[in-house]
């Protein structure tokens, strides 16, 4: 009976094949072990790194690519603005002229041109009216006296003013 791990070798020293009984001799067979090369740690490391970077570097890439597609289309939005805009300041400008004011006044609110004696010329100070700004929710602009850099610069005017300097007039 042979056993898992033995082999029959027939050796040399027995007689002949024809007939005659050879003597069987069990040796010890070697296994055979094929080492695979193990592939040190640092080479699957880096392999798990240079997938990483080109992951990265494609996603950068793509997002290169969509705020591109954003920049143009920007672009294109801020030039049919201008064109807009430009048409309101073209409507503006033709609707505040001078001559169109005249005739929108003399034709549709029956206005006539002032003769030369009916004219009067007031003196005064005109009214501080307040400004409203868009930005700040509707809240007035203060005056121009309450300004502090418009204080110094009436103080440095009037003390100016007062003083009389060599080789300089009022």
């Amino acid at each position: 009976m042979i056993q898992a791990g033995h082999r029959i070798v027939y050796s040399a020293a027995a007689p002949d094949y024809r007939g005659k009984e050879l003597k069987p001799e069990t040796k010890k067979a070697r296994r055979i072990v094929r080492r695979r090369r193990r592939r040190p740690k640092y080479v699957m490391g880096a392999a798990v790194c240079g997938f990483l970077i080109a992951a990265l570097m494609v996603f950068t890439c793509a997002q290169i690519a969509v705020l591109g597609y954003r920049v143009v289309a920007l672009q294109d939005e801020i030039g049919e603005l201008e064109v807009a805009n430009q048409r309101l300041e073209l409507s503006i400008a033709q609707l505040s002229s001078l001559t169109r004011v005249e005739k929108v006044a003399s034709a549709e609110l029956g206005m006539l041109k002032p003769e030369g004696g009916h004219t009067i010329a007031m003196a005064g100070q005109p009214e501080e009216v307040p400004v409203v700004d868009l930005r700040n929710e509707g809240q007035p602009q203060p005056p121009e006296a309450e300004k502090p850099l418009e204080k110094v610069y009436q103080a440095l005017n009037e003390m100016f003013n007062r003083s009389k300097v060599i080789g300089m007039s009022q």
